[in-house]
Order: structure tokens, then sequence, then C-alpha cells
């Protein structure tokens, strides 16, 4: 691996921390943070080549590529199905469940995952219904259908706090 260009430098730091918050709720500490730093080597390999179009895009294509990896090598089986399949079972503490944010990640993290990164990128990192598809490998009709399931399904499992929903899941997703 070479070292990066200087200029990726701020690059690299402003992309970080979305990176950390993609993978925590998906993955525990410290595995997020290994998922964060293969990441990053990946995409900046990739942009020292010259090989990619849009940095955004790919950045996020890999981050879902390091998930779905991470998450197959978990499963006792290999027959995990990221459009069906969530993440969910990561246990809070009776008092953060009543906080508004930990029950909206909590809401999140039940959707299957596709779902949820769609969520995640489309309102979290606040990429366009185009860059959504493209990050996620999937037609741009297939974002929206994920999109409008999982906000169909926050809006059912959240019941009162389903008012402004999408600008909520943005706000706990961001911390």
């Amino acid at each position: 691996m070479t070292t990066p260009r200087p200029e990726l430098a701020p690059l690299i730091r402003a992309e970080w921390p979305k990176l950390k918050r993609f993978f925590e709720s998906k993955t525990p500490a410290p595995d997020c943070y290994d998922l964060v730093q293969k990441t990053l080597v990946a995409w900046i390999e990739k942009l020292d080549a010259g090989e990619v179009d849009n940095p955004k895009t790919y950045l996020w294509g890999i981050a879902r590529f390091q998930v779905l990896r991470y998450l197959e090598g978990k499963r006792p089986t290999a027959n995990f199905d990221s459009s069906i399949h969530a993440v969910g079972g990561r246990s809070t503490t009776l008092g953060t469940r009543v906080d508004r944010r930990h029950r909206i990640l909590e809401a999140l993290r039940s959707l299957p995952l596709d779902q949820q990164m769609a969520v995640e990128l489309r309102f979290g990192e606040e990429l366009s219904l185009q860059e959504t598809a493209d990050s996620l490998g999937v037609s741009l009709a297939t974002a929206k259908r994920y999109l409008k399931s999982a906000t169909d399904q926050l809006r059912e499992s959240l019941g009162e706090l389903a008012q402004d929903l999408l600008g909520d899941v943005a706000a706990a997703y961001r911390g």
C-alpha cells in the first residue's frame, strides 16, 4: 500500500466519522473500526489509481460490501440475504430504550439491512436518490422501493415518534 497523497488527508478526516456511524449501527466495536479502516484503504487505493468516477458513491459501495462480507462471516450459514435479514439484537438498557434516539436507532436496526443502509445513506449522509442506488449497487427503482418500505415500517414501529420521522432518523443516526 502506498501512502495517500497529502491532499486526501482532509477528505479522509471528513469521511471517517461518517463511516464510523455507518458501521457502528451494524457491527460491534472494535470490529466497526476495522471496517472503517478497510473501507478507507480500499477507497484511497482506487482514488490513487484514478479508477473512480464518483468518489462518494464508490466509498459507500465499498462500505456496503464490507458490511455484507463481515456479516456473512458471522452467520452460521451462508444464506445471509441483506434484502431480508436485519442486524438487530444489540441490547440496550431499559433507561436508554425510553430515549427517542435509541428507539429510532433500534427501529432502524430492525429493518432488513439493505433498507437500513438506504435510509442511512439517503437521510443520514444526505446522498441523492441516484447516489444511494449506486452505493447500494441497485437500480433507482429498487432504492426507492427500499426507502418506501423502510419508512412505512419505521412509521409503524415508532408510532408517536413518526412525526418528522426522516429528520429524526437523520438526527438520531448522526448522534
